[in-house]
């Protein structure tokens, strides 16, 4: 299960501290969600215990962070060349394969990987 805020990552000590991304003034990162629905449109597992409609959009598990800086970059991250396109994730970070089929360096190991 994914956490559902980032409270939970430091309180649980997934998080030392709550990052900023540099590259804004606010130095807020637009959060990547697992499930992310508009409208109101939840599904029926996710709903309201009372099934009450929601006048907001649904959010559910966070799964990583990007930048909401729409700059060009100096450089390249999985073929992308704006900030608002690195998205991270932990499957980016952890090496899984990018574009031209070379592994991302620079990251730990996956858990259990040997």
């Amino acid at each position: 299960m994914f956490p559902p805020d980032v409270d939970t990552l430091l309180r649980e000590r997934f998080l030392r501290k709550k990052y900023t991304d540099p590259m804004v003034a606010d130095g807020e990162f637009q959060l990547l969600y697992a499930i992310q629905l508009s409208g109101g449109d939840v599904p029926r597992n996710l709903a309201d215990p009372l099934d009450q409609p929601r006048d907001r959009d649904a959010r559910v598990g966070i799964i990583g962070v990007v930048s909401r800086s729409p700059d060009s970059s100096l450089g390249r991250f999985n073929g992308a060349t704006r900030y608002n396109e690195w998205a991270f994730t932990p499957q980016t970070v952890y090496g899984k394969r990018a574009e031209g089929g070379s592994p991302l360096k620079g990251g730990p190991p996956p858990p259990g990987a040997n």
